[in-house]
């Protein structure tokens, strides 16, 4: 199944909706394409803050993205203390 919907499902309705749910959606992993957007506008809000990041460590400024983003609900500084000190607050 195409993720763009085709032309003869949209018919000459050039105000037509695209359900996003049908035809935006990985089939086996159930992901969809909001969660992607979702982090890259994330992505680009923390990094713009660390401009001309060399290529060698972009991958690590990623990689702090992604946990936050993953964590974006969480308190990071309990998180933290626990990950590297074993620290766990009530």
């Amino acid at each position: 199944m195409p993720i763009v919907p085709q032309a003869e499902e949209l018919e000459d309705d050039p105000y037509s909706r695209v359900s996003h749910s049908k035809h935006m959606v990985d089939k086996k992993t159930k992901n969809h394409i909001n969660g992607i957007e979702g982090f890259w506008s994330f992505a680009k809000y923390i990094l713009y803050n660390y401009r001309r990041v060399p290529k060698y460590h972009f991958l690590m400024y990623l990689k702090e993205v992604e946990y936050r983003f993953n964590y974006r609900g969480d308190n990071l500084f309990k998180l933290f203390m626990n990950i590297y000190f074993g620290y766990t607050s009530h």
